[in-house]
């Protein structure tokens, strides 16, 4: 049985910058589970995943394009202090909730002056090549709500 979109993969894996910095591993712990094409994971991982079996391993290099993206000036902005603001510091990660998509993001300050700071909410990751080093633990189906 081989991973298709929809369905729940377990998954052990290493990531790791192109000069071979790991990120994050769970290579020696429980694996992690994900339903692949839910965005869970970035765009080129989940592609790789389309296709493997129960046990089979796999390296891949993905791109900044199927990765975290390219940098964005646009993802830089400039927010004003509110009540609960008034300790943000320079280099610190500010968690803010997008109205829009109804999500939190992650930023990081890389200013801040008496009424406004500036953010920077592109991901830290953007712009890189990574390694991944992916193992299938498991698949299952996807369960198909009851039929009226």
């Amino acid at each position: 049985m081989s991973v298709k979109k929809g369905d729940v993969v377990k998954i052990r894996y290493t990531e790791k910058t192109d000069k071979g910095k790991v990120l994050f591993s769970n290579k020696d712990g429980d694996p992690i589970e994900v339903t692949v094409g839910e965005g869970d994971l970035v765009k080129g991982f989940e592609e790789a995943l389309i296709g493997m079996e129960k046990g089979d391993e796999k390296k891949i290099a993905v791109d900044p394009e199927k990765g975290y993206g390219r940098r964005n000036d646009e993802r830089i902005k400039t927010l004003t202090k509110g009540y609960r603001d008034g300790g943000v510091k320079k280099g610190e990660e500010y968690l803010h909730y997008d109205f829009y998509t109804k999500r939190p993001i992650k930023g990081t300050v890389l200013e801040v002056k008496p009424k406004i700071f500036i953010v920077d909410f592109n991901h830290r990751l953007c712009d890189k090549t990574l390694q991944y080093d992916i193992e299938v633990v498991g698949i299952e189906k996807p369960v198909s709500p009851p039929s009226e």
